[in-house]
């Protein structure tokens, strides 16, 4: 699957693919799929099931103030996209199961307010309004997973023109502790959560 954070996204997202003899090596290649407008200033995507069925849907951040919400409707289109106000000017975006109810959760990173905010899904692709915590200054990019080893959805942003990091742990009370700060190097602009001492 190929995604375009631009102010459009093609309307098929190159799911659809045809193999073509002229290609080098007889690679497959991914077919030209129409444009689908996506919002006033739409920055970074995330993929996930958000109601259920079985068929990948987008959310889309909007600059402009929240998130854009596409569902599958699984033969590479997609509904109309339906916004959710969240923030000043979210950028970084994630999925993951915030509160452990089997359904995803959209994750924003908003650098305008300087905090998270976390957008409860209700299982049919539609979602509740966002909750934030304070996530340092200028959080661009977001990440999820379980960094303390609990079982819970823990956070971790960016810290945009700073040299740290911000890591916001899960309280298993239906929040976000207070952010702890590491050190990285300047300007840390992408993050991810992996294992490195299995």
């Amino acid at each position: 699957m190929v995604l375009f954070p631009m102010h459009t996204l093609p309307r098929g997202l190159a799911q659809r693919k045809i193999r073509k003899e002229a290609a080098v090596g007889g690679d497959t290649l991914f077919e030209a799929a129409p444009f689908l407008q996506v919002g006033m200033f739409p920055d970074h995507p995330a993929v996930s099931d958000f109601n259920g069925d079985g068929i990948d849907d987008i959310a889309v951040s909007d600059r402009a103030g929240g998130v854009q919400v596409l569902l599958g409707e699984g033969d590479g289109a997609f509904a109309p996209p339906v916004f959710y106000p969240a923030g000043g000017n979210p950028q970084g975006i994630a999925t993951g199961d915030f509160n452990r109810d089997g359904v995803p959760d959209i994750f924003l990173a908003d650098g305008e307010d300087n905090q998270v905010a976390i957008l409860l899904g209700n299982g049919d692709g539609t979602f509740q309004s966002p909750l934030f915590f304070p996530a340092g200054t200028q959080p661009t990019e977001i990440t999820v997973g379980d960094v303390n080893g609990d079982g819970l959805p823990d956070v971790v942003v960016n810290q945009l023109f700073d040299t740290t990091i911000a890591v916001l742990l899960h309280t298993n009370q239906g929040g976000l502790a207070t952010p702890v700060f590491y050190t990285v190097n300047v300007n840390p602009s992408a993050i991810q959560i992996a294992d490195f001492q299995p």
